[in-house]
């Protein structure tokens, strides 16, 4: 019965990687973003800022596949009593990359949630700087396509998602971004 079943099995088409994929491989970006702080306890909020600078290294293991470490994140002002304070949700983690053909990609990976709190307090006895961190466990993706190519150059769109799990609630972040890649 098995082997009936592998016999007859249509054969997987292989997906067409982009030009000169193989070996190192780094990328850049840069965008518009929206993060969305999401408490255990209250009303999430969302803002539009940054989509920071996104970076990723690694390697191709086939044509297709890379194997990287990918930083993405947003950058953010929000009001607070008494001022403004900016917020930064940054992930890192390893991730993989998958060309399901020449132009499109899609990166999924896990990591660190790394969000961070500043803002400037003025009192009567003078203004000082006030920061909270909380690091968490965190996922990340995103979709890209290649508008453009020369050589190992690629320009990419890209929509990237990251998410953390912190002890207070979930940080959300999503980027669209430019995206250089060195295939």
């Amino acid at each position: 019965m098995t082997v009936v079943a592998l016999a007859t099995a249509a054969p997987v088409a292989h997906a067409s990687a982009p030009r000169g994929a193989g070996g190192f491989t780094i990328g850049l970006g840069l965008g518009l973003g929206v993060q969305t702080l999401s408490p255990d306890d209250g009303d999430s909020e969302s803002e539009f800022g940054l989509a920071g600078l996104n970076l990723r290294i690694g390697g191709f293991l086939s044509p297709n596949l890379a194997i990287l470490f990918k930083v993405t994140g947003t950058v953010v002002n929000r009001d607070v009593t008494g001022g403004e304070a900016t917020y930064t949700h940054a992930m890192g983690g390893p991730a993989v990359q998958y060309f399901f053909n020449d132009r499109l990609h899609l990166d999924l990976g896990a990591g660190v949630s790394a969000l961070r709190a500043e803002a400037k307090v003025e009192t009567p006895r003078g203004d000082f700087n006030i920061s909270v961190d909380d690091n968490a466990f965190g996922v990340l993706g995103g979709l890209g396509y290649i508008v453009g190519q020369s050589g190992e150059h690629a320009l990419l769109l890209s929509l990237e998602l990251g998410a953390g799990l912190h002890d207070d609630g979930n940080a959300y972040s999503t980027g669209f971004v430019v995206n250089w890649q060195w295939l």
